[in-house]
């Protein structure tokens, strides 16, 4: 099992403002945006682990799956006494807690709700990750830094 992982989000990452397919009235994947993260996990050798709110929806989940297929999903945390969501960048760190044999990751993704410190790269939703993102990602995960 490969020591490196890439937490996806899906919104802004798979799919931008402009992605005209559709799940279940829902927007859907991009092609050229799913296969520019498939090619990044080629070059890497990383595995992927869902970190998108489209983990929580079978029907959705589905679609992505067939797709890029995740090795995992991030939990789904909520403060119970408050009964809100933590946020995605804790959900991240507890996933890695549970996983030791990570030795490195990187984090894309459209929403900037991560913990300081974390290999978060950051996408523009009106038009998913451009290939300079996916370069720094690729560079970073094979890196010996």
């Amino acid at each position: 099992m490969s020591d490196l992982v890439i937490f996806l989000d899906c919104d802004g990452v798979l799919n931008n403002t402009k992605t005209t397919e559709r799940i279940e009235g829902f927007l859907g994947l991009d092609p050229a945006l799913v296969q520019r993260c498939l090619d990044l996990l080629t070059r890497t050798g990383a595995r992927v682990v869902l970190s998108s709110t489209w983990r929580l929806y079978p029907h959705i989940l589905a679609a992505v799956t067939a797709a890029i297929p995740p090795s995992d999903v991030t939990p789904e945390v909520r403060e119970r006494r408050i009964g809100q969501y933590v946020s995605r960048g804790t959900e991240i760190a507890m996933w890695l807690a549970q996983h030791p044999e990570v030795t490195r990751y990187a984090i894309i993704d459209d929403d900037h709700d991560m913990l300081a410190g974390q290999a978060a790269f950051f996408t523009n939703p009106k038009r998913g990750p451009p290939m300079a993102v996916v370069e720094r990602v690729a560079r970073y995960l094979l890196s010996d830094d």
